[in-house]
Order: structure tokens, then C-alpha cells, then sequence
């Protein structure tokens, strides 16, 4: 049998450096058949699986190896790759856990600590991922990648001058490296900086020429002076109107199509109705209000366990930069990924409400074609205290956006008082809502809208959220 294994798994190898992938499989399998405790025929499987992109078979093959061996006796580099297979499986919770028993087996791996930490950031458990780049930077302190994650930490706590210090020792000591650049050209767009940030996109593309997130990143500065809607924008604020439509019409292949309906709201019915159907960017057709409970004793205890949930998130903190929120704590994300049953429930019952919404909206499906979205569910808490509100954005990184109210001060939720309701200021006239606890307002993502800042000190706490 051992003679036989061994034939087994050498054909595996040379059917998998030839390319036949397939072969190699099935010769790596029946070896693993022959003899289940081999770890060399194991590791090759996974090798494999990993090169194909089967995330998801590698963790399962991981699974079935750590119950029967210590996770210690893993080569680094398999170590590595199970990580990186957890890091791009979509299950937030799962990657997690086993990044964390990767982490404390190898707790000096420098690629399992950033791809721990990255997933620990994800699912919003920032102190964690500050303490394991913290230990394992006192063996590296001068890491580029260590330091790039504990940046991106720093500044989702809200520290962001410690991240742009980080920041900047990252590109003073290595001008070369292309991330260091690219994740402080990203963090200077995300509190407003743009014009530095194309700078150091620029850079970036010195760096590696043609590098496709980096002219991603910089076609979306707002603050590109050279760009198509920029010059769009301009004719609309100098009201301009029919040379923009003329711009808009002959850009419309090329713009974001978020950005080009944002546009097209922006422009007066006389001259945006000569190239589109204006219906579809009235605030009072294309939103949708409706109460996500039905029983009431159901919809507090609901919304009370959100939120308990939502204060106990770490990264809930006041004015996040680059965030539309003024005078108010935003969090980081909170549904995607989240184990608790409450947010999951939640999130299940606004998928579903999202859908519905969707089908009944041609142009949404047509932008979702566009935009080749994952149907993902993205959300965030925002709470506003005295003088808080959310200024005038748009989501165009989403196809539908909305909002669901979890908690609301009897200012906000009288009818008869403007200030904590929700606007949408457009120039095929514009819509107010007053809210009320546990309703749910649906709307395109291409639809401006702001919040009437609240003026006495009461508390209003909702989550929004985006079908990404």
C-alpha cells in the first residue's frame, strides 16, 4: 500500500505542474484514500484546491486535519494559505475562528495576524485586532503590512491622527511599496483630503503602471478637477442645464450610473426630461415606506435587543471621518457578518423587503447589471444627539439604500416638527418623511437625501443600510 501511495501522489505532483488539474486531484485524493493520516499527500490537496479558488474545500480539508493532528505541526506556508482561503470565504464568523486558531498557533506570523486582524476589523471587533498587531508588532515594529493594518484600526476607532501618523512613517520609510501609498491616498480621500490623495495614487501608479484599483480609486476623488462629473457639477451649479444634459447624454456609457441618475435629479424637469424618463428620479415615486413588524410586542423587544446591540459596538463613534454625519456617532459595519441572531434575523427580513422593492423597478435591475453587485446586505448604526443631522450624499457604491428607525426622540417622530426627518431635496420636488420607531424606508441609491438636524438633546439611533 505504501508503494502505491507514494505512485499515487508523485503522478498528483506532475499532473499538477503540467496544468491538468483535474488529473492531479484524483490521484492526490486516492493517495489521502490509501492512507488518511498523510499529511503530504493533504497539503499537496490543498495546494491544489487553493490554486483553484476552492476556498471553501480547503477549510473543510483543514477542519478534518486539526481534529486529528496538532494545528502546530502545519508547514507555515499551508498555514498561510488556509488563512488566505478563510479570509476570501464569505463567512465573516467562520473566518474568524479559524484565523484565530491559526493566530494562536502561529502567533509571530506576520500574513496570519494582518489576515486575522483584517476579518476581526470586518466583523467590527476592533480592540481584538489592535491587541494581536500590537504583540505581534513588538517583534516587527517596522513591518509595512502590520503597520498598514494598525492604521486602518486607528481610524476606525476615530483616531485618525494616530492612523496618519502611521501613515506617514509607512511612505517616508517605504516610498516603493505600493499598499503604503495606496492605503494613505484611501484614508486621505475618506476625511476629505483628495487632492493629496491623487497624489499619492499618482504614486502608486509610478509604482506599478496601469494598477487597476489605483485608477479605480482615483476616477472616484470627487475632487479631480480634470473629471467628467466635475465638469458636469459645474455647469449644474452655474445652472447651466442644458449643456450638462448634453454632457450627461454623451457620457452616459462611461459615467457610474449612481452618479449619472444623482446628476440627472439635480437638473430641472425642463431640460433633464429631454434624455430621460424623470419619473424615475422623483422622490415621490421611487421611495418606499412600510413597517418591517407587524406585532407590536414583537417590534420593541425587537428593537430594543438592536439597540443593545448597536451601543455595544466598538466602532460607534462621534462625527467618523468621512462620513455624512454631523454631531452623531457612526458605526462601522454591523450586518454583514454578524453572529447575532437579532441582526441576522434582521438582515433576512430587509433582504427580502429589498427584493420585492426591486423587482417592481426595471431601471434598479438594469443598474445592478451595470454595476455586477453580490447581493450583499451592508449596514451601520447612526446615532444623533443636539444639533446632530447627516448632510446631503448619495450611496454610489449601492444599488437600493435605506434606513430603519430604531429609536427616536418625540421631536423626530411627530409629524408636525421637521427636525431628525428624513429629505430628499430634488429638483423634480422634494420629500420629507417624519419617522417612526420600526419603519422602514426603501429608496435607489442614486437619490440625494440628508437629515433636518435634531435641536433639542434627544437621541435618535437608526441603521442604514445598502444592497451592495
Amino acid at each position: 500500500m505504501s508503494s502505491q501511495f507514494l505512485e499515487f501522489n508523485k503522478k498528483g505532483i506532475q499532473a499538477a505542474m503540467s496544468g491538468r488539474i483535474h488529473e492531479a486531484e484524483n490521484f492526490f485524493r486516492a493517495a489521502i484514500k490509501l492512507k488518511p493520516s498523510s499529511s503530504e499527500a493533504i497539503f499537496n490537496l490543498i495546494k491544489l484546491l487553493h490554486m483553484s479558488h476552492r476556498y471553501q474545500e480547503v477549510i473543510q480539508l483543514f477542519k478534518k486535519y486539526s481534529s486529528d493532528q496538532p494545528i502546530q505541526d502545519l508547514p507555515q506556508q499551508i498555514a498561510n494559505i488556509i488563512g488566505e482561503c478563510a479570509a476570501n470565504h464569505n463567512d465573516l464568523n467562520l473566518a474568524c475562528e479559524i484565523l484565530s486558531l491559526l493566530h494562536d498557533s502561529f502567533p509571530l506570523s506576520i500574513e496570519i495576524t494582518c489576515q486575522f486582524s483584517n476579518q476581526l476589523i470586518k466583523s467590527g471587533q476592533l480592540g481584538k485586532a489592535k491587541f494581536i498587531l500590537d504583540q505581534t508588532s513588538l517583534l516587527s515594529p517596522n513591518n509595512p503590512n502590520l503597520l498598514t493594518q494598525l492604521a486602518i484600526v486607528e481610524s476606525e476607532l476615530g483616531y485618525s491622527d494616530r492612523a496618519e501618523a502611521i501613515h506617514l512613517r509607512l511612505v517616508q520609510n517605504y516610498p516603493d511599496h505600493f499598499l503604503s501609498n495606496f492605503n494613505y491616498a484611501l484614508f486621505l480621500s475618506m476625511i476629505g483630503r483628495n487632492d493629496d490623495a491623487y497624489k499619492f495614487l499618482n504614486r502608486c501608479l509610478q509604482i506599478v503602471p496601469g494598477a487597476p484599483e489605483a485608477l479605480a480609486a482615483m476616477k472616484n476623488l470627487p475632487s479631480n478637477n480634470n473629471s467628467l462629473l466635475a465638469r458636469i457639477y459645474g455647469l449644474i451649479e452655474a445652472k447651466m442645464y442644458n449643456k450638462a444634459v448634453l454632457e450627461l447624454k454623451s457620457a452616459k456609457s462611461i459615467i457610474d450610473p449612481i452618479f449619472y441618475w444623482a446628476a440627472i435629479s439635480d437638473i430641472p424637469a425642463a431640460a433633464s426630461s429631454t434624455i430621460e424618463d424623470i419619473t424615475l428620479v422623483s422622490p415621490f415615486d421611487q421611495i418606499e415606506i412600510f413597517d418591517l413588524f407587524d406585532n407590536l410586542d414583537e417590534k420593541y423587544a425587537f428593537l430594543a435587543a438592536i439597540e443593545d446591540y448597536i451601543k455595544s459596538q466598538e466602532s460607534l463613534i462621534w462625527d467618523r471621518p468621512g462620513k455624512p454625519t454631523r454631531f452623531g456617532k457612526q458605526s462601522h459595519e454591523i450586518l454583514n457578518g454578524s453572529s447575532d441572531q437579532y441582526i441576522n434575523d434582521l438582515s433576512s427580513r430587509l433582504k427580502k423587503c429589498i427584493f420585492n422593492y426591486m423587482s417592481t423597478r426595471p431601471l434598479l435591475a438594469q443598474i445592478a447589471a451595470q454595476k455586477t453587485i453580490q447581493n450583499e446586505l451592508s449596514g451601520w448604526a447612526v446615532s444623533l444627539a443636539n444639533g446632530g443631522y447627516q448632510k446631503r450624499h448619495i450611496h454610489p457604491e449601492a444599488i437600493v439604500s435605506g434606513v430603519l428607525y430604531i429609536k427616536l426622540s418625540e421631536a423626530s417622530r411627530s409629524a408636525n416638527q421637521e427636525e431628525g426627518n428624513l429629505f430628499f431635496p430634488s429638483s423634480h420636488g422634494s420629500r420629507m418623511i417624519s419617522p417612526k420607531e420600526g419603519m422602514v424606508v426603501l429608496f435607489p441609491s442614486y437619490l440625494p437625501h440628508e437629515t433636518i438636524p435634531l435641536i433639542k438633546d434627544h437621541e435618535r439611533v437608526c441603521i442604514a443600510f445598502n444592497l451592495v
